[in-house]
C-alpha cells in the first residue's frame, strides 16, 4: 500500500510540478528562439534598408549606380566598408569589416551581393522607386551568423521611405541554436529619423520545430536590441504561442497561457 501511495504521489507531482504562473520550458523556448529570429530579420532588413539609403536619395535623373556604392557612408568606422560596383549589370559587391551603422546594427562583417533598377516616379511629387536583389552567406551580425537572399522595393514620398521585404533568412542565433524563416515585411521610416519600424509575418523552423511568426510594430533604434513592438510566435506542432513584448532593454517580457514572463534577449548576450 505504502508503495502504491508513493507512485501516486509521484504521479501527481510530476503533473503538478509547473506551478500556475510559470513559463514551460517550451514556451520559454519558443520566446527566446522567436525573438532571435525576429531580430536576425530585423538586422537583415534593416541592412537592406541601409544599401537602399543611398540608391533611394538618388535624383530621377541619375542611374541608381551612382550612389548605391556609397552606402560605406553609412557605415563605421571610415575604411570598413569596401565596394565594388559593376555599371553594366547593375550590381554592387559590398563588404563589411566590423562595421557600425544605422538602427543599431554593429560587428557586421561579410560581403554582401546586391543587384537593383530604378523606376521612375509614378507621380512628379513622389521619387523614383529602387529595386533590390540582395543575398550573403555567412554574414556576421555580432554573435549571430547568417545566410539571407531578399528582394526589396523602396518607395520615396518626401522624406518618408516605405520597403516591402521578401526574404529567406537562416543560420545561427546567439544562443547557438539553428532557424530558418520566410516572410514578408514592411519597413518604413523617415530620412534624418532614428528609428525603423517592421511588420509583418513568416513562417519556417526554430531548431527542428515547425514555427510561425509575426512581427509587429517593430521597432530597430539606435541601440542593440529592439526599441519597441512584439514578436508573436506560433509552434506548429503544439500549437503553444508566445507573445514577446519589447522594451528597449536586453530583457523582454513574453506571455504564454500561464501568464507573463522574462526573458534574456540574444542581441544582448
Amino acid at each position: 500500500m505504502r508503495a502504491l501511495y508513493l507512485v501516486a504521489a509521484g504521479a501527481f507531482l510530476g503533473c503538478a510540478g509547473r506551478a500556475t504562473g510559470e513559463p514551460g520550458v517550451n514556451t520559454t523556448s519558443l520566446a527566446e528562439n522567436g525573438s532571435d529570429m525576429g531580430d536576425a530579420v530585423s538586422k537583415t532588413s534593416s541592412l537592406t534598408a541601409a544599401v537602399a539609403l543611398a540608391g533611394s536619395a538618388v535624383p530621377a535623373a541619375l542611374p541608381a549606380n551612382t550612389a548605391v556604392p556609397s552606402v560605406e557612408g553609412f557605415f563605421a568606422p571610415a575604411g570598413c566598408v569596401t565596394t565594388q560596383a559593376d555599371a553594366a549589370n547593375p550590381s554592387v559587391t559590398i563588404t563589411f569589416q566590423d562595421c557600425s551603422g544605422p538602427w543599431g546594427l554593429s560587428h557586421v562583417s561579410g560581403t554582401l551581393q546586391v543587384a537593383y533598377t530604378a523606376q521612375p516616379p509614378a507621380q512628379a511629387a513622389l521619387g523614383q522607386s529602387l529595386s533590390l536583389h540582395v543575398s550573403a552567406q555567412g554574414l556576421v551580425l555580432r554573435r549571430a551568423l547568417v545566410d539571407y537572399s531578399a528582394d526589396a522595393v523602396v518607395s520615396t514620398d518626401g522624406a518618408s521611405r516605405t520597403m516591402t521585404y521578401t526574404a529567406q533568412v537562416s543560420g545561427t542565433t546567439p544562443r547557438g541554436r539553428s532557424f530558418v524563416h520566410t516572410g514578408q515585411w514592411n519597413l518604413s521610416w523617415q530620412v534624418g529619423g532614428s528609428c525603423l519600424t517592421i511588420d509583418g509575418s513568416g513562417q519556417g523552423k526554430l531548431g527542428d520545430r515547425g514555427a510561425q511568426s509575426t512581427l509587429g510594430g517593430y521597432k530597430r533604434c539606435g541601440s542593440e536590441c529592439a526599441g519597441g513592438g512584439h514578436v508573436d510566435v506560433v509552434d506548429e506542432a503544439t500549437g503553444e504561442r508566445v507573445d514577446v513584448l519589447l522594451g528597449g532593454t536586453s530583457e523582454a517580457t513574453f506571455t504564454d497561457a500561464q501568464g507573463m514572463s522574462q526573458i534574456t534577449l540574444g542581441c544582448a548576450l
